[in-house]
């Protein structure tokens, strides 16, 4: 073996864990001097004691047995290890850290990164100066959340080896660190390598290495000298050796002998488990020498992954191949699979050897091979090797593995092994390899459903069940077999595993319906357990959506507040018993003996849920050949093969004694908030054109509700399935965001040509002889309103005072008019303001688009006007334009005509100032840093730039409704087009932005990302977001994090929102409400937000906080009022009606939809002040009969049932409830 000079240190002495006030600033705080710091096992510094650890691969878990602390999050810990080289020289750490890391070598602080992000390998180069000798590597890891570990790979230049150790050598000449011994199979030699350091003021002299009656001589090591010696021997001559005597060091210079403790029971064991040949990825076994005491015997010739690199578990199969007996050499057609690295192990001596040889390694990390009695067997079985009597070597073997056993307690520990494959939905692929990848998967388990009798599988959403139905109904059949027979388990309840931060709440919840609705009609059965495993944070209101849908446990594995087993409680009360490990693609390996120390230290039961991921795959050979091999072993925990229920069913019959969380579990990737703007706009256009259209297909009298369930639960399907985490989170690949996007707006023009037509409907039925032409105007809200509505009024004749463009112009916006207004009247005769903000001359006359705000309009109702856009209306009594100052009855606003920025934002109502004076609607750029993940990942930020100097600044608008200022910018090679607009009797500002991006990051080049910010002149306040069915308070720390349609900072007697119709990520720090809005994000998406943009947002002051209207006004933000001409009629509906109305103000309509069998209507609501309330719901027509039911639409037990009354329908409700009703009418 070379000179080590490349390797990840995997060993180290662990301290912690310690809070922290600032997890972000990791050298703000330090428990101890870095400097002096030498510690060894068992020693103590700042009250904790160094524990040492040994990670089975590069990473180190600090959530794992690594750091026994139940202080898990804002905290820190230390690592430390000795590194000895023998010569000074530069080298590099390669560091991966989750979250900040700080390094210190020799005392002196080399390294620090603050801040969190994801553990990537080698992310960090860290150079390093090392002198001979003995160094002192000292690194502190931050964390605040979620996953928690390290990684640190040493390079040290050609010819200089460096060594890590966490003893500190004795005085004199010693050896560092155990001796590496290498069984070469293809030669059948044995190298060994000693590690030597004299740490003596002299050198060491006459140096013999004994090996039985052997010796060895070494020469001479110099003061401060590191040396490893090597020596190779014929594999017989080894045996000879060590089966005699001791094996020792002596030295001139030293009076005691060096015992090398150990050496013969290392080379026993490695003979008879196999030796361990290394082989690159792609390389052929080469021709194999066989001693002569194995010629002969049978042989089995195995591949084994290099676990020393990474537990990498892709491999289906692992090859190997028998021989009846060994000749002189042999030669196997076998090779490491292509791309990975391999050992391979020649095992000698038939099934009885075999079975000897794996228990041995399975033992491997609990056996002493310092222990006189192991030493003295393995020297019987090095004789026989020696004697060429193999079977004498075997039976010693046998013993030594009899007196493992009998010091090995047997374990109490129970392990349920759950068989799963994660299949990421069009990820890093399209559709078609997403169907291929889901048949290759299940068509494996099926084959090994056969094969193992006592294999089980677990698989979640049914989209992935749906595409083998429609694709392959033959492995599809065979599916419906297993899951009937019990030992295939369907999980999750949803069409896919999609994201909670951005779906709405009727989102998921449709997700939820469609899914277990789907695995009932197709399975007889429903999921019992929510699976959200690879999902980037989770909503406070999951839990009590699992449970309404029929699931009362959950796994995940993202942001968890405790490993293993706890109670997680919605807002009201609901709970699910939840499950979090450190990875949902795990693998049977030796692993599993470590996981209850980890997740379940009371009850001393897990679940390994393991198989292949991402990309399918599921268990492999080798996972279920490890499982079968694992229950003969003592130290092992009794190993179940098991479905994901049984394994919950088995820990709640254990005690429900766990701990308990109660809301929301955030934060990671928080770019995922914002990448990909399209998608989100999108999905949030699709979600309010469903709401609306299913709500008017349901309430208007004319339309068929059966035929609307026929025409939307397509539409349903596209949106649940576009929701699933890598697809609306932004950070699957281009053309995947592509497909999305078109399958979205193909759902988003099914909603709207419904809605429409229903809207048409009821427009049609209405008594419509007003004077000018009928304007309908529909509130999709359930409370009465009055808000802005802009509605399209055809001409033949062109509008005297207002010029049109042609409708070839496809650029223009806006009309050229002196005055813009026009008559508008209710169906009362009373004239309303309105003006012309747009249209187009056509071939066959002119279609005007006509704004004005529509008073008290009916909860989830309608109120008839009259408009001539050919007669002027009023003059504008409510709005005063003066420069780039507006002012309307409610509002006065001033922008700043060199940056564009609102200086000035006074509400006439709260008798005060909303803004400082630095500027509000501040966009500003901030230059993201390269870096791994930039989909997922907020770079740290290297730069940031003020857009403050406006290309123009110009009104656009000023009518008797609205006034406008458009302000321009440039940055780079982007344009930004800014329309800010206050309208008479609104309470909010209104801004759209036209966005034209053409900026990109790359991995050498800082990626911009675009916010726009409120500085409100706030100094105390409580920041609130709208989440997915409750409104949650969140720190005021600059941490993005994941909203809805608002969020809102006020101090309880006045505050500001912050509203949008598309955007999810938002910020807040101290007094500044924050609001990304795009990113250029290159990983994996080279090109995700390149275009035109378009999207709306407003600011709305208000008095006390978010309880005095906030949720109504993001609501209509996103739900619009809803006009539409009609023709003149004598007869129908009375011009004005109202088909819902939900009160009081504190619950909120979800959905009114048919149901998805037979008729009535489902109504669902939700509570969200956190009182019990008594609501009330009042329909246009007598309700025959309510009862409450649960999200898959059955009915509810134990529960207080809705009392009916003529029309009006009351349901007791309590704090954050979210009720569904069955109605018939």
């Amino acid at each position: 073996m070379a000179t080590k000079t490349d390797f990840y240190i995997q060993e180290w002495l662990l301290l912690g864990s310690f809070p922290e006030k600032d997890p972000k600033k990791i050298i703000a705080e330090k428990q101890f001097a870095p400097k002096d710091i030498e510690p060894k096992a068992g020693s103590r510094t700042a009250g904790k004691v160094w524990q040492r650890y040994v990670s089975p691969n590069p990473v180190v878990d600090l959530l794992g047995p690594a750091i026994q602390s139940p202080i898990r999050t804002n905290c820190s810990a230390y690592a430390f290890t000795y590194l000895f080289s023998s010569r000074a020289c530069t080298a590099k750490l390669l560091v991966g850290s989750d979250d900040g890391c700080a390094v210190w070598v020799n005392g002196e602080c080399v390294y620090e990164l603050d801040g969190q992000r994801q553990l990537v390998l080698d992310s960090d180069i860290v150079p390093i100066h090392l002198q001979q000798g003995k160094n002192r590597l000292l690194i502190k890891i931050s964390q605040l959340a979620g996953d928690w570990g390290f990684s640190v790979r040493l390079l040290a230049p050609k010819g200089i080896e460096v060594i890590p150790t966490l003893e500190v050598p004795s005085a004199g000449l010693s050896v560092i660190r155990q001796p590496e011994i290498s069984y070469l199979l293809d030669r059948g030699v044995v190298e060994l390598w000693i590690p030597l350091y004299n740490s003596g003021p002299t050198s060491a002299e006459n140096i013999v290495l004994h090996l039985g009656s052997r010796t060895r001589r070494l020469g001479e090591i110099k003061p401060g000298e590191l040396r490893t010696v090597f020596f190779r021997f014929e594999a017989e001559e080894l045996w000879n050796c060590l089966s005699n005597k001791g094996t020792w060091i002596s030295s001139d210079s030293s009076p005691k002998r060096i015992q090398l403790t150990g050496l013969s029971s290392r080379v026993f064991l490695d003979v008879m488990t196999g030796g361990a040949l290394p082989l690159d990825d792609g390389a052929k076994i080469p021709p194999l020498q066989v001693p002569q005491t194995m010629q002969e015997q049978p042989v089995l010739i195995r591949i084994d992954p290099a676990l020393d690199v990474t537990r990498d578990p892709v491999w289906p199969q692992w090859p190997s191949v028998r021989f009846e007996r060994a000749g002189e050499t042999i030669c196997a057609d076998l090779a490491a699979p292509p791309g990975y690295k391999a050992i391979a192990r020649v095992i000698y001596g038939g099934p009885r050897a075999e079975k000897m040889a794996s228990k041995l390694l399975l033992y491997s990390e609990s056996i002493d091979i310092e222990s006189r009695t192991i030493d003295r067997i393995a020297q019987e079985g090095l004789a026989g090797l020696a004697a060429a009597d193999f079977d004498r070597a075997l039976e010693a073997a046998e013993k030594l593995l009899e007196a493992v056993e009998a010091k090995i307690p047997a374990s109490r520990d129970i392990a349920h092994l759950v068989g799963h494959a994660h299949i990421d939905m069009n990820w890093l692929w399209r559709l078609p390899e997403t169907i291929q990848c889901c048949q290759d998967t299940f068509r494996q388990v099926i084959a090994f459903l056969d094969e193992f009798p006592e294999f089980k599988f677990s698989q979640s959403q049914a989209s992935t069940y749906h595409l083998i139905e429609e694709f392959d109904p033959g492995l599809y059949e065979k599916i419906k077999a297993a899951v009937a027979s019990g030992r295939w388990e369907i999980l999750g309840g949803m069409i896919d595993e999609g994201d909670t931060n951005l779906s709405s709440g009727e989102g998921i919840v449709r997700s939820l319906l469609l899914g277990q609705l789907y695995f009932r009609e197709k399975f007889g059965k429903i999921a019992r357990v929510g699976w959200l495993p690879d999902n980037f944070g989770h909503i406070a209101s999951l839990p009590q959506l699992l449970q309404l849908s029929g699931m009362e446990f959950f796994y995940f594995h993202r942001c968890s507040p405790f490993k293993g087993l706890f109670w997680w409680e919605a807002p009201g009360g609901m709970r699910v018993l939840a499950y979090s490990n450190d990875t949902y693609n795990e693998v049977v390996d030796p692993s599993i003996c470590t996981e209850a120390d980890r997740f379940n230290k009371k009850y001393r039961r897990t679940m390994v849920v393991y198989g292949v991921g991402d990309h399918g795959g599921g268990p492999t050979r080798r996972d279920i050949q490890n499982a079968l091999l694992y229950t003969e072993a003592k130290n092992y925990p009794q190993i179940k093969f098991s479905t994901a229920e049984e394994f919950f069913r088995a820990a709640l019959a254990d005690g429900a004694d766990y701990p308990v969380h109660k809301g929301e579990m955030q934060y990671v990737f928080e770019g995922c908030y914002t990448t990909v703007s399209e998608i989100k706009r999108l999905n949030r256009a699709c979600e309010n054109a469903l709401f609306g259209a299913e709500l008017l297909a349901s309430l208007v009298s004319q339309s068929n509700p059966i035929e609307a369930r026929r025409i939307l639960g397509p539409a349903w399907q596209t949106v649940t399935f576009n929701q699933f985490h890598d697809i609306l989170c932004g950070s699957a690949i281009h053309e995947s965001h592509r497909d999305a996007i078109v399958e979205y707006a193909s759902a988003l023009a099914t909603a709207e040509r419904l809605r429409t037509a229903s809207l048409r409907r009821l427009a049609d039925s209405i008594i419509t002889d007003g004077p000018g032409q009928p304007v309908v105007v529909f509130n999709p809200l359930p409370q009465n309103r009055t808000d802005l509505v802009e509605a399209e009024v055809f001409s033949h004749i062109s509008p005297p005072h207002i010029q049109l463009p042609s409708w070839g112009d496809f650029d223009a916006r806006g009309v050229t008019a002196a005055d813009a207004s026009v008559k508008l009247t209710d169906h009362q005769g009373r004239t309303v303001p309105c003006q012309v903000v747009g249209g187009k001359l056509f071939p066959n006359g002119y279609r005007v688009r006509v704004l004005f705000g529509a008073s008290d309009v009916p909860a989830c109702g309608y109120r008839t006007y009259y408009c001539s856009v050919l007669e002027h209306g009023p003059e504008s009594q409510n709005i005063v334009v003066k420069g780039t100052k507006i002012e309307t009855d409610l509002l006065s606003l001033t922008v700043d005509p060199r940056t564009g920025r609102i200086t000035k934002l006074y509400d006439k109502r709260l008798k005060r100032n909303i803004l400082k004076r630095s500027g509000g609607n501040a966009l500003r750029v901030y230059m993201e840093r390269p870096h791994p993940m930039s989909a997922w990942n907020i770079g740290p930020i290297s730069t940031v730039y003020e857009l403050d100097q406006a290309e123009r600044v110009t009104i656009i608008e000023k009518g008797p409704v609205r006034a406008g200022i458009e302000v321009e910018y440039r940055f780079n090679r982007s344009k930004l087009i800014q329309r800010i607009y206050l309208c008479a009797g609104m309470p909010r500002v209104d801004f759209e932005l036209e966005a034209h991006w053409f900026e990109q990051g790359d991995a050498t080049t800082d990626a911009p990302m675009l916010r726009v910010e409120f500085p409100l002149m706030l100094n105390k306040g409580n920041f609130v977001c709208d989440t997915p069915f409750c409104v949650v308070e969140r720190p005021r720390d600059g941490r993005e994090v994941p909203a809805q349609k608002w969020v809102d900072l006020s101090n309880g007697q006045w505050g500001a929102a912050l509203l949008s119709d598309s955007k999810y990520g938002y910020s807040c720090t101290k007094s500044v409400l924050r609001m990304t809005l795009l990113r250029s994000s290159y990983d994996p998406d080279r090109y995700p937000d390149q275009g035109l943009h378009h999207f709306r947002y407003a600011l709305l002051p208000h008095e006390g906080d978010w309880r005095f209207g906030v949720m109504k006004e993001g609501l209509g933000f996103n739900l619009p009022l809803l006009g539409i001409e009609t023709a003149s009629r004598k007869d129908g509906q009375s011009p004005v009606g109202s088909f819902l109305l939900l009160e009081p103000e504190n619950v909120f309509l979800s959905a009114v939809k048919p149901p998805e069998q037979g008729d009535g209507l489902i109504v669902r609501f939700w509570e969200a002040e956190g009182k019990t309330t008594t609501a009330r719901l009042r329909f246009a027509r007598p309700v025959r009969s309510a009862i409450r039911v649960d999200l898959l639409e059955d009915p509810l037990a134990n529960v207080a049932q809705p009392g009916v009354n003529g029309n009006t329908v009351t349901v007791e409700t309590q704090p954050h409830e979210v009720v569904s009703l069955k109605l018939k009418f």
